[in-house]
């Protein structure tokens, strides 16, 4: 009977759920971390502080922007496309929109096909990091001038990009596969 089986693996699930959840909270009692969170905090180097801050931060601003985004997605795609109501699986929907020949900025928009050369992917990069965090465009070009940055494909990497951290002191590495798209640079 399936609807036996369901009951049977939702109880053996919550009972995991139950076991692992109460041995996290004994110990954090047990060595009295100040949240639930600190004891993960403190194994990743990182003040709770700074993640109620980062939290605090998504939920004043993520939320809002969030929604400021999928309302103009659901308006690109009823415009587009014809889409009558927007589901949780149009979150994910490629957008059609044609392409301006001048970019916002007035400057001549560069082709698909056209080439963006690393340095002036970099200079992007950057620029972008420094409207909302200079202390992360610094960290980004440290990260550039001491080449933790693995750009060039080659045979039997991997494809996208993908962050390894080592030893504390080291920072971390970032590995990715550089052809010069605009996709590569976003």
């Amino acid at each position: 009977n399936d609807g036996l089986h369901a009951t049977g693996v939702a109880r053996i699930s919550a009972l995991s759920l139950s076991s692992v959840a109460g041995s996290w909270k004994i110990e954090n009692d047990e060595r009295s971390y100040a949240s639930l969170r600190s004891r993960r905090n403190l194994s990743n180097n990182c003040p709770d502080e700074v993640v109620e801050s980062l939290l605090r931060g998504v939920r004043e601003a993520g939320v809002p922007l969030c929604k400021r985004f999928y309302a103009l997605k659901k308006s690109i795609l009823k415009s587009t496309q014809g889409l009558e109501k927007f589901r949780w699986s149009d979150r994910n929907a490629p957008l059609d929109i044609p392409k301006d020949e001048k970019a916002s900025d007035g400057q001549e928009e560069k082709k698909e096909d056209d080439k963006i050369p690393w340095s002036e992917a970099v200079d992007m990069v950057e620029r972008g990091y420094r409207k909302f965090s200079p202390t992360m465009a610094e960290m980004f070009l440290d990260m550039v001038k001491e080449g933790r940055i693995d750009v060039p494909p080659s045979d039997g990497k991997k494809g996208g990009a993908y962050c390894a951290g080592v030893v504390p002191g080291i920072g971390p590495f970032q590995l990715l596969n550089f052809d010069g798209t605009k996709r590569d640079v976003a």
